[in-house]
């Protein structure tokens, strides 16, 4: 019974769409060319979201970036202010422990001496050399803020054009499918 039932509707929705199209004036291959500009119309708009969908990500994970680097760098710059404080304590105290003084000084042993000031050169050039590798860091981190907003800059350039594309796509797809439902 279900299966006469089902070949009863399909024979008279057959028989219906002829009836139409003979009296409309409308053939099967124009109907067919409507569906497939509808469904060309609703792929084309399903790449521009997705796409959009793409760049809109890009853009979120670009602003964590640099949320993130704002943060580090903040506490690069504290931390190098921090190192170099006490790096001058440290050198002045190694300084006063090495010998210097505001007034001329007399040295008795040569060898002592020198080996203290060899010693003091040394160890400033290291505590140099952290206090320089600790702001170079935060500079790099500054390159890499600025490198981050032109690539967020281009992000939303990019939406903006995917916005635009998107809205096109839609209203082609409303197009399409008017046609279809004249047809």
């Amino acid at each position: 019974r279900a299966f006469a039932l089902v070949l009863v509707l399909a024979l008279l929705g057959t028989t219906l769409v002829g009836q139409a199209m003979a009296a409309g004036g409308v053939s099967r291959s124009e109907l067919t060319a409507a569906e497939a500009a509808a469904d060309e119309a609703e792929q084309s708009l399903a790449q521009a979201r997705s796409a959009l969908a793409v760049v809109e990500s890009t853009r979120t994970r670009l602003t964590t970036t640099l949320e993130r680097l704002a943060a580090r760098r903040l506490s690069d710059l504290a931390e190098a202010t921090n190192t170099e404080s006490a790096l001058r304590i440290r050198i002045a105290t190694m300084y006063m422990a090495a010998g210097g003084r505001i007034e001329p000084i007399v040295v008795g042993d040569v060898a002592s001496f020198s080996t203290r000031v060899a010693y003091l050169a040394a160890v400033t050039e290291d505590d140099r050399d952290t206090l320089n590798r600790s702001l170079l860091s935060a500079n790099d981190i500054a390159a890499l803020q600025e490198s981050a907003r032109n690539q967020l800059a281009i992000a939303e350039a990019q939406i903006m054009e995917l916005a635009a594309v998107e809205t096109a796509r839609s209203a082609a797809l409303d197009s399409a499918r008017t046609r279809l439902i004249q047809v």
